[in-house]
C-alpha cells in the first residue's frame, strides 16, 4: 500500500485527496475495512477531499452504492463539511470534503 511506501503507518494525516476516476467506492471500502482490522496500523485521518463518480458501477443503483458509502464514513465519525457538483458533469459527478468528528458528537440526546 502507498501509505507504507511513504512511510506513513501510524501516522496522523491531516488531509488525504482522493480522485481514483470510480475507484473511490472500493478504496474506501478496502481502507475503513483494514481500519477496522487493524487500527494501530493505519493513520488517523482527519479530512477527506473526493469526487464520487455515480455512474461507474451498472450492476448496482447509483443511489444506493453512494448510500452505503456515506454509511461507511458515518461509521468511523466522518461527517460532511462541504459539497459540491463538478460542473464537467453535475449529474453524475460530486465533490465532497469530509472532517472526522469526535464519536460524541454523533450520539443524540435521550
Amino acid at each position: 500500500m502507498v501509505m507504507n511506501e511513504l512511510g506513513h503507518q501510524k501516522r496522523q494525516i491531516h488531509i488525504l485527496k482522493v480522485d481514483i476516476e470510480g475507484g473511490e467506492f472500493s478504496f474506501f471500502e478496502e481502507l475503513f475495512q483494514s481500519s477496522n482490522n487493524k487500527q494501530s496500523d493505519l493513520p488517523y485521518i482527519r479530512q477527506i477531499l473526493f469526487e464520487i463518480h455515480l455512474n461507474v458501477d451498472r450492476s448496482e443503483s447509483p443511489c444506493r452504492r453512494a448510500h452505503k458509502l456515506f454509511e461507511l464514513f458515518r461509521s468511523q465519525n466522518f461527517a460532511i463539511f462541504h459539497k459540491e457538483a463538478n460542473v464537467v458533469n453535475a449529474q453524475n459527478l460530486f465533490e465532497y470534503a469530509m472532517l472526522r468528528l469526535n464519536p460524541s458528537f454523533f450520539i443524540s440526546p435521550l
